[in-house]
């Protein structure tokens, strides 16, 4: 009887080990992540003229694809072209 207590007492410590360094592990990565984010959107804030108010204005959820008209598109200066492979 004595032996079970023993190792169930060692099972329980060694699971509750594992499961705190699994959980060290997904903090860190969810971290590592957050901290990635962060970084991209001041890299859009500082290579922005406007700086902070374009970092912010990141940080809001914006559509995936925006549709501007063909005017939009020649007023603000966009070209397009075929793609071609050169040296």
């Amino acid at each position: 009887m004595r032996n079970y207590r023993n190792a169930f007492a060692f099972a329980l410590v060694g699971n509750l080990a594992l499961v705190a360094i699994l959980a060290t592990v997904v903090a860190r990565k969810q971290h590592r992540e957050a901290r990635r984010d962060a970084t991209a959107f001041d890299r859009i804030g500082q290579s922005s003229p406007n700086g902070s108010e374009s970092a912010a204005m990141a940080r809001t959820k914006l559509p995936r694809a925006i549709q501007l008209s063909p005017e939009r598109l020649q007023s603000i200066g966009v070209r397009t072209g075929r793609v071609e492979s050169r040296r």
